[in-house]
């Protein structure tokens, strides 16, 4: 066909001109490759026309690509190679660390879902750079040779499949690091609650999604036999798998199925709408509406873990080997799910008289040792001052209570109540002996 405009319309003139296509043809592939310069981007185009027993043609197959071959251009592609480089090294210590968990918990890793979805990830994450490897070298060959052929066709079609692939695999990629992110989303209530009600679902959920996929797949069968040679969108399994599952977000074109086929189309429409989305569906929706309510319900199937600011805490300090049962404790696992606490008014009660007799008890200790000793000095001092007004009627010598030092005061227990049956006060004054 050319590169140019002009040549392609003289080939295909020739072409006509000679009969080309006769009435023993039975196909037609067209093939071509665009390059926008702007953009930077290829196009890949390939047709497949094909003509009937009565001679009608009609196009069976048609694929169209947009590849991006050259990813290093243009003003970022220096930010493009540094976060290529970056990710590798991600990538290295992911493996390294995950390695290291491996050969410390050997078969009881697997056991934890998270330990499964990093290595999922990692190998998605090998393949994608295998393949981006892969594109680079067919793109290298692809492009020399279209330079050594000049104005000779060369196919781009092995650099659209690896394309296509690593594409796939890079979603893939995104995907299981997007699920990632649930493990953090666990600190929120409300995304921990809907994980607990997917997990309660589940026993219901599976036999219903076997029955779920025993109709679905009736109707595909279906409308890939009846309506696969009207219309493109069920001419094959996958194709008509695609087109019905949209009808069930209620994206349908009904005037078409009636177009191809007067009375099938309606009433497969019409059976597909009542059967699938107006009964399987509600059931869904039913069972996991009962599935929430259970779990709302009942507060040991509420997941919880720390608290944010307490979880990075302790991650912390536990990185740097401090003492990281401050926040979790030695032992605990960070993955597990504990559940949460719901205080009654009757025990936020308990627990504040309890502290309230806590701190109580804390201070008359606190004021017990620090004014014991000057509380018996006052009381002995007290004492001799009533004693030594009573000795003045009689003559006796005056002693100045503020000379009166006390020695000590000592308890004598007695011989069978163990308490006191008398005190002694010892003192020392001049003019008493």
């Amino acid at each position: 066909m050319g590169i140019s405009n002009l040549e392609s319309r003289r080939v295909c003139g020739y072409l006509q001109r000679n009969g080309w296509v006769d009435r023993l043809t039975r196909a037609i592939l067209v093939e071509f490759t665009t390059y926008n310069a702007n953009s930077n981007l290829f196009g890949t185009a390939k047709f497949l026309l094909e003509f009937g027993a009565m001679g009608a043609a009609m196009i069976g197959y048609h694929d169209i690509d947009v590849l991006r071959l050259f990813n290093h251009m243009g003003p970022f592609g220096i930010m493009v190679v540094v976060f290529e480089l970056v990710y590798i090294g991600y990538l290295a210590f992911s493996v390294f660390k995950e390695t290291k968990k491996l050969r410390q918990q050997r078969c009881s890793y697997f056991s934890d879902p998270w330990n499964v979805l990093e290595l999922l990830i990692i190998a998605t994450s090998l393949t994608g750079i295998i393949l981006y490897i892969l594109k680079a070298v067919h793109t290298s060959s692809t492009l020399s040779a279209l330079k050594e052929e000049g104005d000779k066709f060369v196919s781009f079609q092995s650099v659209s499949v690896v394309y296509m692939v690593f594409r796939f695999v890079l979603s893939m990629v995104v995907f299981l690091s997007t699920l990632k992110f649930m493990k953090l989303l666990r600190f929120n209530k409300k995304i921990s609650l809907l994980s607990a009600t997917l997990r309660h679902s589940t026993t219901m959920m599976v036999p219903f999604v076997v029955q779920f996929m025993l109709v679905f797949f009736a109707f595909v069968h279906f409308a890939f036999i009846v309506f696969g040679g009207g219309s493109l969108k069920y001419n094959n399994v996958i194709s008509a798998a695609e087109t019905i599952f949209s009808m069930t977000i209620g994206k349908f074109d009904h005037q078409e199925l009636t177009d191809i086929h007067m009375v099938l189309g309606p009433v497969f429409f019409i059976t597909f709408m009542l059967t699938v989305f107006l009964v399987i569906i509600n059931i869904s929706f039913t069972i996991i509406n009962d599935s929430f309510v259970e779990v709302r319900s009942d507060i040991s199937k509420q997941p919880n873990d720390y608290e944010i600011m307490d979880f990075l805490a302790g991650r912390v300090k536990k990185n740097l080997k401090a003492v990281a049962g401050m926040v979790i404790g030695d032992g605990q696992d960070d993955n597990r799910d504990p559940v949460y606490i719901e205080y009654t008014t009757e025990c936020i009660v308990d627990r504040v008289d309890m502290l309230y007799r806590r701190a109580s008890n804390l201070y008359v200790q606190d004021v017990l040792d620090g004014q014991a000793e000057f509380i018996v000095d006052e009381y002995i001092r007290s004492t001799w001052r009533r004693r030594l007004s009573i000795d003045d009627d009689f003559d006796t010598p005056h002693w100045d209570p503020e000379t009166v030092s006390v020695s000590s005061f000592q308890h004598q227990p007695g011989p069978t109540t163990g308490k006191s049956d008398e005190g002694y006060v010892y003192v020392d004054h001049p003019q008493y002996d």
